[in-house]
Protein backbone atom coordinates (compact mmCIF):
# COMPACT_ATOMS: atom_id res chain seq x y z
CA UNK A 1 0.00 0.00 0.00
CA UNK A 2 1.49 2.97 -1.03
CA UNK A 3 0.47 6.37 -0.20
CA UNK A 4 -0.30 9.19 -3.38
CA UNK A 5 1.29 12.81 -3.28
CA UNK A 6 -2.86 13.63 -3.13
CA UNK A 7 -2.93 11.56 0.09
CA UNK A 8 -0.17 12.97 1.46
CA UNK A 9 -1.26 16.89 0.52
CA UNK A 10 -4.31 16.13 2.14
CA UNK A 11 -3.12 15.21 5.03
CA UNK A 12 -0.73 18.23 5.61
CA UNK A 13 -3.48 20.34 5.14
CA UNK A 14 -5.69 18.49 7.57
CA UNK A 15 -2.98 18.45 9.92
CA UNK A 16 -2.60 22.36 9.05
CA UNK A 17 1.00 21.89 8.17
CA UNK A 18 3.21 22.89 5.00
CA UNK A 19 5.81 21.52 3.46
CA UNK A 20 7.81 22.56 -0.16
CA UNK A 21 8.23 20.16 -2.81
CA UNK A 22 11.53 18.55 -1.48
CA UNK A 23 9.86 18.04 1.77
CA UNK A 24 6.92 16.35 0.13
CA UNK A 25 9.40 14.22 -2.10
CA UNK A 26 11.40 13.23 1.39
CA UNK A 27 7.79 12.67 3.22
CA UNK A 28 6.27 10.59 0.65
CA UNK A 29 9.37 8.59 0.15
CA UNK A 30 9.46 8.02 3.85
CA UNK A 31 5.83 7.41 4.51
CA UNK A 32 5.85 4.53 2.06
CA UNK A 33 8.88 2.71 3.60
CA UNK A 34 7.12 2.78 6.62
CA UNK A 35 4.27 1.50 5.15
CA UNK A 36 5.78 -1.12 3.63
CA UNK A 37 7.61 -2.38 6.67
CA UNK A 38 4.11 -2.81 8.32
CA UNK A 39 2.64 -5.03 5.42
CA UNK A 40 5.87 -6.92 5.75
CA UNK A 41 4.91 -6.94 9.29
CA UNK A 42 1.55 -7.98 8.68
CA UNK A 43 2.85 -10.89 6.57
CA UNK A 44 4.57 -12.80 9.34
CA UNK A 45 2.91 -15.64 10.43
CA UNK A 46 1.98 -15.30 14.26
CA UNK A 47 -0.34 -18.27 14.68
CA UNK A 48 1.09 -20.28 16.88
CA UNK A 49 2.89 -17.01 19.13
CA UNK A 50 1.74 -16.90 22.53
CA UNK A 51 0.96 -13.05 23.83
CA UNK A 52 2.73 -12.49 26.47
CA UNK A 53 2.65 -9.70 29.01
CA UNK A 54 5.84 -8.37 29.02
CA UNK A 55 8.91 -9.11 26.78
CA UNK A 56 11.80 -8.78 29.68
CA UNK A 57 11.80 -12.11 31.18
CA UNK A 58 13.02 -10.39 34.39
CA UNK A 59 9.96 -9.67 36.73
CA UNK A 60 11.54 -8.12 39.07
CA UNK A 61 13.14 -9.14 41.98
CA UNK A 62 10.85 -8.44 45.43
CA UNK A 63 11.78 -8.50 48.80
CA UNK A 64 9.90 -10.57 51.11
CA UNK A 65 7.11 -8.74 52.65
CA UNK A 66 8.19 -9.12 56.48
CA UNK A 67 7.11 -6.47 59.13
CA UNK A 68 9.78 -5.05 61.77
CA UNK A 69 9.54 -3.19 64.49
CA UNK A 70 12.09 -0.51 63.96
CA UNK A 71 11.22 2.81 66.21
CA UNK A 72 12.59 5.71 63.93
CA UNK A 73 9.56 7.85 64.39
CA UNK A 74 11.58 10.57 65.87
CA UNK A 75 14.26 10.73 63.89
CA UNK A 76 11.65 11.38 60.88
CA UNK A 77 10.17 13.65 63.11
CA UNK A 78 13.43 15.88 63.29
CA UNK A 79 13.72 16.10 59.98
CA UNK A 80 9.88 16.67 58.98
CA UNK A 81 8.86 20.29 57.96
CA UNK A 82 5.54 20.21 60.08
CA UNK A 83 4.14 16.46 62.59
CA UNK A 84 1.37 16.83 64.56
CA UNK A 85 0.31 13.50 66.64
CA UNK A 86 1.92 10.38 64.58
CA UNK A 87 0.84 12.61 61.41
CA UNK A 88 3.52 14.77 58.92
CA UNK A 89 1.64 17.69 57.30
CA UNK A 90 2.34 18.34 53.72
CA UNK A 91 1.10 21.15 51.77
CA UNK A 92 -2.09 20.12 49.63
CA UNK A 93 -1.38 19.06 46.61
CA UNK A 94 -5.04 18.82 44.90
CA UNK A 95 -7.43 21.48 44.95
Amino acid sequence: MAISRQELEHILALSKLSANQQELVRFEEDLNRILTLFSNIQSVDTEDVKPMISPLTNHGIMRDDTSCSQQHEHEFQAIAPEYQAHYFIVPKVIE
